[in-house]
């Protein structure tokens, strides 16, 4: 469950700056993870990466 996201596109660019922060709100945030619990899932906290790429091409792949 990420709470945070490092932008790795090119899309939100033209909607906030790049320095305007990728994170859910607090509350939210709060009521999804006490949600999750309440029904016995143990969800695994982070931040993740955000890419504006649906599929990986072939020289995506080997980087990873």
């Amino acid at each position: 469950m990420p709470y945070a996201a490092v932008r790795l596109d090119g899309v939100t660019r033209r909607y906030v700056p790049p320095e305007y922060p990728a994170v859910a709100h607090p509350k939210v945030f709060n009521a999804l993870l006490n949600a999750s619990r309440a029904l016995g899932i143990k969800p695994l906290v982070g931040i993740v990466a955000s890419d504006d790429m649906f599929y990986a091409g072939i020289g995506e792949l080997k980087y990873w």
